[in-house]
């Protein structure tokens, strides 16, 4: 499964690091850098399971998602504030 995963992931990488350098991103495919992210996200998760097992593998990568989507809402809630409210 990983050597396909990782395949795609190159694919991906290479087609969309030639449409954004050359500035040929269809509307279309704006909204794709997600599946770029998804697709990290899943190597990483499979790494994690080969390198520590299933059960540890698997409560890293939960870890990892959680603790990015805190961070993450965190961040979104402190930067859409108003300038008057931050402190």
């Amino acid at each position: 499964m990983s050597t396909w995963l990782w395949r795609l992931f190159l694919i991906w990488y290479a087609v969309g690091d030639a449409l954004v350098g050359f500035d040929l991103v269809p509307p279309a495919l704006e909204q794709a850098n997600a599946v770029f992210l998804y697709l990290a996200g899943l190597i990483c998760a499979v790494y994690l399971v080969k390198r520590f097992g299933r059960k540890k593998g698997i409560l890293l990568s939960l870890f990892i998602i959680l603790w990015s989507a805190a961070v993450r809402a965190h961040l979104a809630v402190r930067h859409y504030q108003r300038p008057e409210a931050r402190g």
